[in-house]
């Protein structure tokens, strides 16, 4: 099972802004954000390798978001969908 990182996307993004600007050696920032070595040179030899997981999702979030709102609305007004209406509402967008 791999290892949960112990540091945030913000602070392996600030720690790689300090070696590209060469303001602290890649030793001394991986020592000070807790970032393996090994971490931080691989995400500088493959600084475009931010690829999800998965496939890529049919639907947007902006999309998403405005068939949940939808879906809430309607079950309000007393008119709940079934998983047949949703999916041709999906199929709409």
């Amino acid at each position: 099972m791999p290892k949960i990182p112990e540091y945030s996307k913000e602070a392996l993004d600030e720690a790689l802004e300090k070696i590209n600007t060469k303001a602290m050696s890649l030793r001394a920032v991986a020592k000070k954000y807790n970032i393996p070595r090994a971490t931080l040179q691989f995400k500088l030899k493959n600084p475009y390798s931010k690829s999800r997981f998965g496939p890529t999702p049919y639907l947007t979030n902006e999309e998403e978001t405005t068939i949940a709102e939808w879906l809430i609305n309607m079950a309000r007004k007393g008119f709940p969908r079934k998983s047949d209406d949703v999916l041709d509402t999906v199929q709409k967008f």
